[in-house]
């Protein structure tokens, strides 16, 4: 169970993390937030938690209308909300959303492995997060709190192999699409830090917990584990609660945190090791056979032949099998002495309280 934090050189070189604790956000009531993605599933409890705060929440989304698909919001705060539908796409839409608005928390983004959402993952993912740096500078917005990936990290140096915040970016280790728009995005914040903006970030490993199963989603997980894995990738991942991911993006706003990015993430498991645990919550099949590794890139191969040729997107590609059989860990613990009152919560409690919740749904 670890995290830990990182530093590139495509940023400016940070305060060291040793004394980083003077200032933590205090609950207020006349603090002002603009959240893009609010609707989404690390973004709804984001506002949830703004909100129990006593900040004035403003969110700005493509569908304001499916404003609690992940019912994290009771009825009155769904009231308090200031619901504004608009795009990443349009400059003037942002800078309507940004009037009168202390912080930003920018959650919005797009997730794809397919060749085929090269170019919409580079206009929302990129461009979109470099007008909104944009807006934000022109509107007088002090501050940006950008919710990146571990995506965007780079290869680890460390003799253990762990990557945290100091990972360099390496464009030779054949990056996923989705990956480089996330690095490209992270770029346009700090330039955004270089022209003036107040600037923190953090890079969430996979991301699991209470909320709507989305097939296109991290909670997915929750759905396969279901169902069970008997075949099952052999590579290993980190995972983080997404009520730590709001937490840390509520502590973000601190004048002791700007500058700063940090990998959030709570275990490194195995994925046998995380479908036999969802095989023994819930009685599914347990995982038996690894996925062979040489057969499914010859069978995603072929369905992205066939993706180009009917425009439709399967779920195997090549991107994905090379994610599921590498073997990756993520050092989170750097967060945690910057923030000396915060602790991931137990994975055994995410992986309990996110089957309830779908239970119940």
């Amino acid at each position: 169970m670890t995290g830990t934090q990182q530093k590139g050189n495509h940023r400016p070189h940070p305060t060291e993390m040793n004394d980083l604790t003077e200032r933590l956000p205090e609950e207020k009531s006349n603090r002002r937030a603009l959240v893009t993605g609010g609707t989404g599933f690390i973004g709804s409890h984001l506002v949830k938690r703004l909100l129990d705060a006593g900040y004035t929440v403003r969110v700005m989304a493509r569908h304001p209308d499916r404003n609690n698909e992940h019912r994290q919001l009771s009825a009155q705060q769904i009231e308090t909300v200031e619901w504004i539908g608009a795009s990443l796409a349009d400059h003037d839409q942002i800078a309507a959303c940004l009037k009168d608005v202390d912080v930003v928390f920018h959650c919005a983004a797009r997730i794809s492995f397919h060749a085929l959402d090269r170019e919409t993952l580079y206009k929302t993912n990129v461009a979109g997060t470099a007008r909104l740096v944009d807006a934000c500078l022109e509107a007088g917005v002090k501050r940006l709190i950008h919710l990146s990936s571990v995506a965007a990290l780079g290869r680890s140096s460390r003799e253990d192999g762990m990557v945290d915040e100091f990972a360099e970016w390496d464009e030779k280790n054949s990056p996923t699409i989705y990956a480089r728009s996330k690095f490209l995005a992270e770029l346009e914040v700090w330039r955004g830090q270089e022209e003036g903006l107040e600037v923190a970030m953090a890079h969430p490993s996979i991301v699991i917990g209470p909320g709507k199963i989305d097939h296109r989603g991290s909670n997915r997980f929750y759905q396969m584990g279901r169902q069970g894995m008997p075949i099952y990738p052999t590579g290993s991942v980190g995972f983080v609660d997404v009520r730590d991911v709001a937490e840390v993006l509520y502590r973000l706003d601190s004048d002791a945190l700007m500058g700063q990015k940090f990998v959030l993430n709570s275990v490194n498991l195995s994925y046998r090791a995380f479908f036999q645990e969802m095989a023994d919550r819930t009685g599914s099949r347990p995982p038996r056979y690894p996925l062979p590794y040489l057969p499914a890139m010859v069978m995603a191969s072929a369905l992205e032949w066939l993706s180009r040729l009917l425009h439709k997107r399967f779920p195997l590609t090549r991107e994905t099998i090379r994610a599921a059989c590498s073997h990756t860990q993520y050092d989170g613990r750097a967060v945690l002495k910057a923030i000396p009152d915060f602790q991931y919560r137990d994975f055994s409690d995410t992986l309990n309280d996110g089957l309830d919740f779908n239970k119940k749904s």
